[in-house]
């Protein structure tokens, strides 16, 4: 009979248990004998430490050396065998106290850890663990969320930067205005017009929903003041947004997140 594998997310939380714990023979009995592991803390960044032997060793030389260490997890994602985790460590070393965050990508075996390397970015790390489609998701919201932290600042040169040349704004099918609008300049002026009743309100993200490597969709929510009336409204809309070479190609905006699922087509 098999031996059934405790799930990635079990395994990473028993690993950084025994190391806040001190417990040096738990830690070791969740890696696998040839295990391999890269070192991102102080002045071990860079080594390669192997088996059982570089385990020990990176304990008593790295581990060892700091005063009140703690490892918190603050992420985990994992795909089969294969997991990324996003960590702080912190603590004291020489007297200094010492904060590190950091991102790992992790390959499991039989339940034991059998690789990881340190890495000081996330992309890295997912891209490390073979998750690409991960990492390109995230590019694409920190893209989304970059574009529209300037427009809340009315900073025109940082948002047109993120535009493509040939950018289009579709409005809702529902709108008085359905005519798409083209390039970045004539799309920032009419997203201004559009502002122009309210009083000023930042645009949220909401939800997001991945669909392609080049596609997301955005639920994006804003809370506004009319300028005469004062009266506070909110307004919730749908936007699937294409992507090239990095910037934002193409939004198109629906009232609901049915039409806009449609609109994404068959999800990868």
């Amino acid at each position: 009979m098999s031996q059934v594998s405790p799930e990635p997310r079990a395994i990473a939380d028993a690993v950084f248990e025994a190391i806040n714990c001190g417990d040096l023979d738990a830690f070791m009995a969740l890696a696998a004998e040839d295990v391999e592991f890269t070192s991102m803390v102080a002045e071990a960044e860079g080594t390669t430490f192997r088996g059982r032997d570089g385990l020990r060793a990176w304990w008593e030389t790295i581990r060892g050396a700091f005063q009140d260490v703690r490892w918190e997890l603050l992420d985990f994602r994992s795909t089969g065998d294969w997991g990324v985790t996003h960590i702080r460590m912190a603590g004291t070393l020489s007297g200094v106290p010492v904060e590190q965050t950091m991102w790992q990508a992790v390959e499991l075996r039989d339940g034991k850890v059998a690789w990881w390397a340190s890495f000081r970015s996330e992309r890295e790390a997912l891209e490390a663990a073979g998750l690409r489609h991960q990492a390109m998701s995230q590019e694409k919201v920190e893209l989304l969320r970059q574009s529209l932290d300037a427009f809340n600042r009315r900073d025109k040169a940082p948002w047109v930067a993120l535009c493509d040349p040939q950018v289009e704004w579709m409005p809702p099918a529902d709108w008085p205005e359905t005519a798409t609008i083209r390039g970045p300049e004539a799309t920032w002026e009419f997203m201004l017009a559009l502002n122009e009743p309210w009083q000023e309100g930042s645009y949220e993200l909401i939800e997001l929903i991945d669909a392609t490597e080049d596609m997301i969709a955005a639920r994006v929510g804003r809370h506004v003041r009319g300028q005469s009336s004062g009266i506070a409204a909110e307004f919730e809309f749908w936007a699937v947004v294409s992507f090239r070479d990095g910037k934002v190609l193409r939004i198109e905006w629906f009232a609901d997140r049915a039409d806009a699922l449609e609109a994404m087509g068959p999800r990868e």
